[in-house]
């Protein structure tokens, strides 16, 4: 069974400019490069609105870490061809961020991952 996304981080989606029926679409369970496809400096301006507008301590938090740069190669096969068999080694080599961890972040305002 999965979980729905948790009050916080649906407001933080919403901030973020995300409209309701893509939020409604995922669980808790949801990853941000993986599921949403979030890299670069969209995943760095997420993070950035978390800590700004959530007053989240991202101390510790190395975005390159759980995303590939904008302009990469790692970023080119995720936009182009993330189903085939190359995508999915791309996707294998940066640790998921899931909903749940977000709503975890956002709730203790600080990051505690890796």
């Amino acid at each position: 069974m999965t979980s729905s996304v948790g009050p916080l981080t649906k407001h933080f989606f919403k901030k973020c400019g995300y409209k309701d029926a893509q939020i409604t679409s995922w669980s808790a369970q949801t990853r941000l490069l993986q599921d949403i496809g979030l890299a670069g400096d969209s995943a760095w301006e997420e993070f950035t609105t978390m800590h700004r507008e959530f007053g989240v301590d991202l101390t510790g938090f190395e975005v390159g870490r759980y995303f590939p740069p904008e302009v990469s190669h790692d970023t080119f096969i995720l936009r182009l061809f993330a189903w085939t068999k190359c995508g999915r080694r791309v996707k294998e080599k940066y640790p998921p961020i899931t909903l749940e961890m977000v709503e975890e972040v956002l709730r203790n305002k600080r990051w505690k991952y890796g």
